[in-house]
C-alpha cells in the first residue's frame, strides 16, 4: 500500500506537467514557473509519505493478531474460537482473500465462527499460494480446509507480513499541501486559453425512465441495480458530464440525506456494463441538508439521434431494518451535458424516478414440505438376491428471504410389522436431488437416525430443491417379508443445518413424514380393471337389491402366489358384502387346482399365478334386500407364498393394499 501511494503521487505530477503544454493566456514562462512550483510541492509530499510510512511495503505483523500468535490446529466449517477470528483477520488483510466488503466477516467485523464465507476466503488464499500449499501434496483445486500446508503458509504470513495491508496516516502538513495543489490547479484552469471555441451544432438532451428494473430489493451488504435511465441526444452529439440523483423530493418515498445514507453504503452509475463512477456514502456525504448524490466529470458520449442507458447500482448497508427509497434525476437541471456548440444542455423531470426497497439483514429460512408425489403407504418389492433402493419420502426444500446453503440433514428411519432388527433390513439411506445422488448416510441401528453432512447444497432465494430419500434395503427371506419402513425429517433434529448469505445458521421450519413402505420379495401386484354396482328394484313393498362385479388383474412378482378357492361369501351385520380372501366364486379365472406335483403340497383347491404371469379375476355379487347407501368392497386379501424350505406361508393384506377393490356407493331404499 505504501509504494502504491508514492507511485500515485508521481502519476499526479506527470499529469500536472502535461498541463504545461496547454496554450494559456499570459506569459508562458509564468505558467512554467507555476507548474515547477506544483512539482516541488509534490516532491515534498513524496518525501513526507516516505518518512511516515517507510518504503519496504511489508508489515512484519498484522494488526489485530497478537504478537507471537501462531496457528496450530486444523480448521474447517463449523469450527469456533479466537484462532478462527485471527484467521479471518489475516485473510482480510489481503484484498485478494478478503471475506466480505461489509457486514459479518468484513474487516473490523471478524467473527469466531468458521462458515461458508470463511471457507470461500480460505480457498482464495490456497489458490494464491497454490505452489506452497496445494502442489506439494498433489492437489489441483483448493479445499477450503485449513490443514498442515495452509497452517504453515498462514504462520509464514504472520512472521513476514503481507504486501499492501498496513493502513497509513497522513499528517496535517501533507493535507495542507494537497489543498494548495488543488487551489493552484483551480487558478491555472481559469487561465486556459479559450481562443479555439467549438464550432459544432447546438443540440438538446432528454431523459426517460426505463422499465428494465422495477421494485428492486437490496439486502444488507448486497449490490443491486435499482434503476435504468435513458439519455437521448438530438441535433448534436452531447457529452454528459454531470448527473444528480435526487432522494429528497415530494412523494411517499422521499427521504432525508441522513435516512438515505443509513440504508445505502455506496452508489455507482454504469453504461454498457462499464462503471463510470462510484460514490461512497458516509456520515458527511451526502451532507445533512443535501438532496441528491452527484456524479461529476463522467465524460459520457451520446451520439446525435442516439441514446445511452445509464444504470444505477446501490450497495446496502449492514443495518437490520426495512425501508423503501426512491431515486432519480427529478430536477429539470439534474443532468448536464455539453453539445457540439459548447452550449450546456440540461435534462430531468419530477416523474423520472424509481423506487427500491432496502430489505435489511434478514435471516434466511429453509421451508420444507412433503412432495405431492411422495409414495403413499403400500408395497415395495425388493430382491431376494441383491440390495434394493426403496423410495421412502419425497420432499421440497425452499430458500426463503436470502440465498441458503444446506450443509447437513438428519433423517429418522423407523421399522414395524416385523421381528427383524433395523440392522437386518438396511444399512444406508440415500438422498437424491432429482435423479442425482447428493449424499449417502449410514443408519444408526440403535436410534434409527442418519445424518447427511457436507452437502454444500446452494439454494437461491425463492428456489426449490426436489429431494428423494431412499432406503438401501437388504435382501430378506419370504418368511420375514412384510417389514415396513417409514422415514421422517424431524424439525428438532435439524437445527443449524445451513447458512444464509450473512453466515447465520438456520433451521428447517417443520417436520415432514413419509408413509409406511412394506417390503415384500414375493407378492401379488393388483391392478383394478372395473368395479360396478347397480340398484335393482324388486317391488314397492320391499327394499331394493344391488348387483354388480369387481374385475382386477393380479401379477405374481418374485415367485408364485396362491389363493384359496373354497372360501365362501360373507355378509357383515350391515348387509355389506365382505370378500375376505376372495370369499366368492371367481369367473373367467385362468387357474389350476393343486395337484400331486404342486410344490407346496397344499390340500384343497387353489388358484395360483406363476411368477411374472398375469391373470384376470372377476367377482360377481348380489346383495340381500337392504336400504341405505351401500357399496361392495374387498376388505381383506389372503394369499400364500413358498419360503426357502418349500413351506407354505400365508399373508394377509387389508387397508391401503386392497383399497382400490371397491365399487361406488349406491342408494337402496323403499319405493
Amino acid at each position: 500500500m505504501k509504494k502504491k501511494i508514492a507511485i500515485g503521487i508521481l502519476a499526479l505530477s506527470f499529469c500536472f506537467v502535461a498541463l504545461g503544454a496547454v496554450q494559456v493566456q499570459g506569459a508562458e514562462s509564468d505558467i512554467r514557473k507555476e507548474m515547477a512550483a506544483i512539482q516541488e510541492m509534490l516532491e515534498g509530499i513524496q518525501k513526507k509519505v516516505a518518512e511516515q510510512t517507510g518504503t519496504t511495503g511489508t508489515t512484519g505483523t498484522i494488526t489485530g493478531v497478537p504478537s507471537g500468535f501462531t496457528f496450530t490446529r486444523t480448521l474447517g466449517v463449523g469450527a469456533r474460537g479466537m484462532d478462527v477470528k485471527y484467521l479471518q483477520i489475516v485473510l482480510n488483510s489481503d484484498p485478494n482473500t478478503r471475506l466480505a466488503q461489509t457486514g459479518a466477516g468484513s474487516p473490523g467485523n471478524e467473527t469466531e465462527y468458521f462458515g461458508p464465507i470463511t471457507q470461500a476466503a480460505v480457498r482464495k488464499f490456497q489458490s494464491k499460494y497454490a505452489g506452497e500449499i496445494l502442489t506439494p501434496i498433489g492437489l489441483v483445486s483448493p479445499t477450503g480446509f485449513v490443514g498442515t500446508q495452509t497452517i504453515a503458509k498462514l504462520n509464514s504470513v504472520l512472521r513476514t507480513g503481507t504486501p499492501g495491508t498496513t493502513p497509513i496516516s497522513i499528517d496535517k502538513a501533507i493535507l495542507d499541501s494537497l489543498k494548495e495543489i488543488a487551489e493552484s490547479i483551480k487558478k491555472l484552469q481559469a487561465r486556459i486559453d479559450l481562443s479555439e471555441r467549438p464550432t459544432g451544432d447546438e443540440g438538446s438532451l432528454s431523459v426517460e425512465l426505463r422499465a428494465d428494473i422495477r421494485n428492486a430489493e437490496v439486502g444488507a451488504g448486497q449490490k443491486m441495480d435499482v434503476a435504468v435511465f435513458r439519455l437521448k441526444a438530438e441535433e448534436s452529439d452531447i457529452t454528459v458530464q454531470r448527473v444528480d440523483l435526487y432522494f429528497d423530493h415530494t412523494g411517499t418515498y422521499s427521504s432525508t440525506a441522513t435516512e438515505f445514507r443509513r440504508y445505502v453504503e455506496s452508489m455507482a452509475v454504469y453504461s454498457d456494463g462499464k462503471k463510470l463512477q462510484e460514490v461512497k456514502l458516509s456520515t458527511s456525504n451526502p451532507a445533512r441538508g443535501d438532496k441528491y448524490i452527484r456524479f461529476s466529470n463522467l465524460n459520457l458520449k451520446v451520439k446525435k439521434g442516439g441514446y445511452v442507458d445509464l444504470t444505477v447500482e446501490v450497495t446496502g448497508t449492514s443495518r437490520d431494518e426495512k425501508k423503501t427509497l426512491e431515486i432519480g434525476p427529478t430536477d429539470n437541471m439534474a443532468i448536464r451535458g455539453v453539445d457540439g456548440a459548447g452550449v450546456s444542455q440540461y435534462a430531468g423531470g419530477s416523474a423520472i424516478r424509481r423506487t427500491f426497497t432496502f430489505t435489511g439483514e434478514e435471516t434466511g429460512a429453509l421451508e420444507v414440505r412433503r412432495h405431492a408425489d411422495s409414495p403413499k403407504e403400500g408395497v415395495a418389492m425388493i430382491s431376494r438376491s441383491v440390495r434394493t433402493q426403496v423410495d421412502l419420502l419425497k420432499f421440497n426444500v425452499t430458500a426463503k428471504d436470502t440465498d441458503v446453503e444446506l450443509d447437513n440433514l438428519t433423517v429418522l428411519i423407523e421399522k414395524a410389522d416385523t421381528t427383524l432388527t433395523l440392522g437386518q433390513i438396511l444399512q444406508d439411506v440415500i438422498l437424491y436431488e432429482g435423479n442425482t445422488r447428493v449424499g449417502v448416510a449410514t443408519v444408526n441401528t440403535g436410534t434409527g437416525k442418519a445424518t447427511f453432512d457436507k452437502l454444500e447444497m446452494k439454494i437461491k432465494k425463492g428456489e426449490t430443491k426436489n429431494l428423494t430419500l431412499k432406503a438401501d434395503a437388504f435382501k430378506v427371506e419370504v418368511a420375514d417379508q412384510g417389514a415396513s419402513l417409514k422415514a421422517t425429517v424431524l424439525k428438532d433434529d435439524n437445527k443449524e443445518v445451513g447458512y444464509d448469505i450473512f453466515d447465520k445458521e438456520i433451521d428447517i421450519d417443520r417436520t415432514v413424514t413419509g408413509d409406511k413402505q412394506h417390503l415384500y420379495v414375493v407378492a401379488p401386484e393388483i391392478t383394478l380393471v372395473s368395479a360396478e354396482i347397480e340398484r335393482i328394484e324388486i317391488t314397492k313393498d320391499v327394499n331394493d337389491r344391488a348387483v354388480g362385479g369387481i374385475e382386477f388383474k393380479i401379477k405374481a412378482v418374485g415367485g408364485t402366489v396362491y389363493f384359496d378357492k373354497t372360501e365362501d361369501v360373507k355378509n357383515d351385520d350391515t348387509g355389506m358384502v365382505d370378500f375376505a380372501g376372495f370369499e366368492l366364486n371367481f369367473a373367467s379365472l385362468s387357474s389350476k387346482a393343486s395337484s400331486a406335483t404342486n410344490p407346496l403340497n397344499l390340500t384343497g383347491s387353489y388358484y395360483y399365478v406363476l411368477e411374472d404371469a398375469t391373470r384376470d379375476f372377476e367377482i360377481d355379487f348380489g346383495t340381500q334386500n337392504v336400504a341405505g347407501r351401500e357399496r361392495v368392497e374387498v376388505k381383506e386379501l389372503r394369499w400364500i407364498a413358498e419360503d426357502k424350505n418349500g413351506n407354505a406361508v400365508e399373508f394377509e393384506w387389508d387397508g391401503e393394499f386392497v383399497e382400490m377393490l371397491r365399487t361406488n356407493r349406491v342408494s337402496l331404499y323403499w319405493n
